[in-house]
């Protein structure tokens, strides 16, 4: 075999093919006379009007066993947007659903209308309303109290 005729037959399919393939390509696309880049941004606002407040109950509470329910923190929550529910997680030292005290005590303290998972460490209502709902952390009848100042820290959620 003649080793002309074996390199021509391949490099013959090749070019053909090149040329063919080229030949489609260029009849799906103009030539580009221009190009530029483009980008933009967007700010999409957060919708209805998310308010919470907390604030510690005028209520005095005495030190020693409780006579009665007790109000010990206020919790007032609203949005217009769309939501489902709330929740009030404790967070720090309050863990668990507690206040707590400078020199360590902590008293546990419960939710007057909010229910508790105690796996997730959170109170939690589902309730999809545009009105303000109301809730107050309680020290319950019985409950023993030593005298001090106390505090809790948590987080509002809410959730779709």
């Amino acid at each position: 075999m003649n080793m002309k005729e074996f390199v021509k037959k391949p490099l013959a399919i090749a070019v053909l093919m090149l040329t063919f393939g080229g030949v489609a390509n260029m009849a799906h696309a103009g030539s580009v006379v221009q190009r530029k880049d483009i980008s933009a941004s967007k700010e999409v606002k957060q919708g209805g009007e998310f308010k919470v407040e907390f604030t510690a109950s005028p209520d005095e509470i005495t030190s020693g066993r409780q006579g009665k329910d007790v109000a010990a923190f206020y919790l007032k929550v609203s949005d217009s947007a769309e939501h489902t529910g709330w929740r009030l997680i404790p967070t720090g030292s309050s863990k668990g659903g507690y206040m707590y005290d400078d020199k360590g005590d902590r008293v546990v303290l419960h939710s007057s209308s909010w229910s508790w998972v105690a796996q997730d460490n959170n109170w939690y209502i589902h309730n999809a309303g545009n009105t303000v709902l109301e809730d107050h952390l309680y020290l319950a009848k019985g409950q023993m109290v030593p005298a001090g100042t106390y505090h809790f820290t948590g987080r509002v959620e809410e959730y779709l």
